[in-house]
This record gives structure tokens, sequence and C-alpha cells, in this order.
């Protein structure tokens, strides 16, 4: 898995090159969609609770503890 630094606005992957991911906190109204799933639960802050029923993903498929991509 390549690492990237700093804060980027967007994501593409391989796996899915049709899907553009935006990050909504760069969003100044509401994009009018809610979550359905937290995903990389695993690596959350340990000081943050998940207080909403949404499922859960620890990891993405294909990850291991360390993030690093089989």
């Amino acid at each position: 898995m390549r690492r990237i630094h700093g804060s980027p606005l967007h994501a593409r992957t391989d796996a899915e090159p049709d899907v553009l991911r935006i990050r909504l906190g760069t969003l100044r109204d509401d994009p009018g969609v809610r979550p359905v799933l937290r995903v990389c639960t695993a690596s959350k802050a340990p000081w943050w609770d998940i207080a909403d029923a949404l499922p859960q993903l620890a990891r993405l498929p294909g990850e291991d503890d360390d993030g690093a991509t089989a």
C-alpha cells in the first residue's frame, strides 16, 4: 500500500478506477447523503467512541494488522 502524507482532498484506487472519493470535510453544504458503514475502525483514535449503530469494518478487505495490503 502506498502511503501519502498530508490531507488529500480526493482519492481513487486501482481496484475501482471509476470511483472518486471526496473528503466530506471539504464540503461547505450538506451533501444530502448519510454514512452507511464505519470503515477502518481498528485504527481509530482510542479516545474516539463510536456511538451509533452503523455496521463497522475493522480493516479494508486484504489489509493486515499494520494496514499493508497482501
